[in-house]
């Protein structure tokens, strides 16, 4: 037997006992024969695909993405690219899970299945006609098939079509509201107006499920929250823990809860239960915003010695001379922006308007601003703390430039209008960049139109925040956990900024 014979051998028999543990049970056995196999050839797409099928089961989407990562599109299948297309999606990664899509359909432009994941990937890069046009088209092809339809529900909210929307969450809970799905959409939607009548009744039938069904309670604890009833919330969130006790959208209300109550030891116990994460798993951004409003002991506690003051974790830059002209491009591109929607409902603006994502489009004036934004981000990255935690977690110094992911929407604020306090829990790294302001105050004379890193309420008039006063051209960049909100101004005209993450 040649000797290329025999590595094939090997690597089948690999496959064959891989295949056997996985039938067993035995994921670890299934996994480390899998990867030694593809460590005696990598190009074997067969046994890439049973791992990331593996992978994929037990929701390890990172180590997915890592392992499809620059597959060659000629020798991806289908199958694969929906893997990696949907593992992105879990990550909301949206730009990357729409490319993921957008193969697939070339591959299979009949589908259903594919056109509906590249539905959901388009809504979340923004590209919300793309969006509502397959799923109007899937809805013809399969009247009777539920889920276009409520993607379709989701799409025209998003898309600012809101009575549309509430009159298709309607129809939907009329014709369907014996299924979950439905009503727990509806809840969302209606949470998302401020309609709480609507959404008490789209909830209403499903009450009785609170303590067996995560999403269910969930939801009950937002709107009891929304209704000022903080006991009811908390004994909705408790009952959700017991099914998911790492589950952070339930544990981390139930921090802030103790936290607004000044139950800071008890709130340090509870994220004491989460920290570390798994060591197969990044630590959560939202993770690090919960630590960020312990006091400094219960940091220590957890045996973190990194600085959380704005102050030490705000950086800033003049990126761009203001008369450089890719600014005003910028400006005029993202104010004439489809996706631009006033006071978007789910998001922190007030009295201005927020797109979807802009900066990954390859057209107008984005990909130039992409390469000034990947350059400064590269750099800031070169230069920051190695010994943070935080740096340390998400090990972006280990990461080559071109693998960071920049996505970046507009924000313009009205006079009186302003971002309430927020952090960015899909990135870890956040910045803003100004291209264009009206006629503001001096920062000595008042913080109008500031950007304000925010302490935590209980921390309020014992610790400082930290102001930056904007400048057009002005970037500034920030850990995505820390807490920030903008000041408003009272003179006339727009303040247009881009937002952007780095994940």
């Amino acid at each position: 037997m040649s000797g290329e014979s025999q590595l094939q051998h090997q690597i089948e028999q690999l496959n064959n006992d891989a295949i056997q543990a996985a039938r067993m049970g035995d994921d670890t056995r299934a996994e480390s024969l899998w990867s030694a196999a593809l460590a005696l050839d990598g190009t074997q797409m067969r046994i890439r695909a049973n791992l990331a099928r593996l992978l994929f089961k037990a929701g390890r989407d990172e180590a997915v993405l890592a392992l499809l990562h620059g597959m060659p599109l000629a020798l991806a299948s289908p199958a694969l690219l929906m893997l990696q297309g949907q593992s992105a999606l879990r990550l909301r990664r949206y730009a990357a899970a729409h490319a993921a899509f957008v193969a697939a359909s070339r591959l299979l432009p009949d589908d259903p299945s594919v056109l509906l994941a590249l539905s959901q990937a388009a809504v979340g890069s923004g590209l919300l006609d793309q969006a509502v046009t397959l799923l109007q088209g899937l809805h013809q092809r399969f009247p009777d098939e539920l889920e276009p339809l409520l993607n379709l529900a989701v799409a025209l909210g998003e898309s600012g079509q809101l009575d549309a929307a509430a009159a298709l969450h309607a129809t939907l809970l009329d014709r369907y509201g014996d299924q979950e799905p439905v009503r727990l959409n509806a809840t969302r939607f209606f949470l998302q107006l401020g309609d709480l009548e609507q959404a008490e009744a789209s909830l209403q039938p499903l009450r009785g499920r609170v303590i067996q069904n995560v999403a269910i309670a969930l939801l009950h604890a937002e709107l009891a929250l929304a209704r000022g009833n903080r006991d009811s919330a908390h004994d909705s969130l408790t009952a959700a823990r017991t099914l998911d006790p790492r589950n952070l959208d339930v544990a981390l209300p139930l921090f802030y809860g103790l936290m607004d109550q000044g139950e800071h030891d008890k709130a340090t116990s509870l994220i004491a239960e989460l920290w570390p994460p798994p060591t197969d798993q990044l630590p959560s951004t939202r993770l690090f915003a919960a630590i960020a409003d312990l006091p400094s002991q219960g940091q220590r506690a957890l045996g973190l010695s990194m600085s959380f003051a704005p102050a030490d974790l705000v950086k800033t830059q003049p990126l761009l001379d203001p008369a450089e002209p890719l600014l005003e491009h910028c400006r005029t591109a993202l104010c004439s922006e489809q996706t631009l929607l006033y006071e978007r409902p789910g998001k922190p603006t007030r009295g201005g308007s927020q797109s979807y994502e802009v900066l990954d489009r390859s057209d107008g004036p984005w990909p130039q601003l992409q390469q000034h934004l990947r350059a400064a981000v590269t750099r800031h990255v070169a230069e920051y703390d190695a010994h943070s935690e935080w740096f340390q977690a998400f090990r972006l110094h280990q990461r080559a430039p071109e693998s960071l992911r920049l996505s970046g929407w507009g924000v313009v604020l009205q006079s009186g209008g302003r971002q309430l306090r927020h952090t960015h829990p899909e990135a870890v790294l956040s910045g803003v960049l100004y291209l264009a302001l009206p006629p503001l105050p001096s920062a000595a004379e008042t913080p109008e139109g500031a950007l304000w890193f925010s302490p935590p309420s209980w921390r309020a008039g014992s610790e400082p925040g930290f102001l930056v006063q904007p400048a057009v051209g002005l970037l500034v960049l920030f850990p995505s956990f820390v807490p920030h909100e903008t000041i408003p101004f009272q003179s006339e005209g727009q303040r247009v900024c881009l937002a952007f993450n780095v994940s």
